[in-house]
Order: structure tokens, then C-alpha cells, then sequence
């Protein structure tokens, strides 16, 4: 399926391979998270770096579901630091996803949607950098670059 220019962090692999996987992911989800853990740790070191290097592309789709409380707070997160930081975005999500308890429903649900993006924020600053969070920051806030 296309994916807009915008978007191309989220293609794992050479953009033009003939074979393509899509992943559908919530960021808050636990079975996404133990889906993309395998992507990170059996699939691209195959399909995209390995033996067949070339042949595939892993596309990322996020996925917000809406019952989560923090879900969709996440995944403006990881599109601002897809935008600001794209060479970063897997290692984002790599960070994400190994605190991603922390933005469960009972954990969120005592938050104010201001501290749940500081969170976000503090997962993404040793990633991306201080410079690069306010940026994130920005494009939270007025949904440009």
C-alpha cells in the first residue's frame, strides 16, 4: 500500500523493494509491543538486513485505539519525532515501547494530558537529544516544522 513522502520513517528497508510487510501498532498495546519487538528482533535483521536485504520493506502503521486514555497522546509523540528526528524514529520507538507500562490506562489516568506529553517528552530526550525535544515540542503544539 502507498505511503505519503511525509511518512517515510516509518518504511523499514530500501523504499523501492518489491515485497512489502505492514504492521499495524498501538503503542500502548502489549501484544504490539511483543509484535515489534520480534520486528526489531527477527525480522529486520532477515528481511531488511540480511539475506533478504533488497527483497522486502516493513511498513509501520500506528494504529491509536481509541479505548486506551494515553494512546493517541503516544502517537502524536512518535509522528512529531518522525518529523523532527526521522533518523531516530526506531530507536524512539525502541525507547517507547520499553516504558510503554507507564502509559497504560490506570497509569494514565491520573495524568493531565500536559504530564503525559512532559513523559513522552523525557523518553525522547536522551533519543533525540535536548535541541530536537523542543522542536518535538513545537510540532506538538502547532502541528508544523
Amino acid at each position: 500500500m502507498a505511503l505519503q513522502p511525509s511518512l517515510s520513517p516509518f518504511v523499514v528497508g530500501p523504499y523501492a523493494a518489491p515485497h512489502t510487510l505492514e504492521f499495524y501498532y498501538d503503542i500502548v498495546c502489549p501484544f504490539s509491543k511483543k509484535s515489534y519487538a520480534n520486528l526489531r528482533n527477527v525480522l529486520q535483521p532477515g528481511f531488511v538486513d540480511g539475506k533478504y536485504s533488497g527483497k522486502f520493506k516493513i511498513i509501520l502503521r500506528l494504529q491509536p485505539q481509541p479505548w486506551h486514555v494515553a494512546s493517541h497522546f503516544c502517537h502524536e509523540a512518535v509522528l512529531a519525532v518522525a518529523r523532527v528526528a526521522p533518523e531516530k524514529l526506531l530507536d524512539y520507538l525502541d525507547a517507547l515501547y520499553a516504558v510503554n507500562e507507564a502509559f497504560y490506562d490506570i497509569p494514565a489516568s491520573t495524568l493531565t494530558p500536559i504530564q503525559i506529553r512532559e513523559n513522552l517528552a523525557s523518553v525522547a530526550e536522551p533519543v533525540i537529544g535536548s535541541e530536537k525535544v523542543a522542536a518535538v515540542k513545537d510540532v506538538r503544539k502547532f502541528g508544523v516544522s
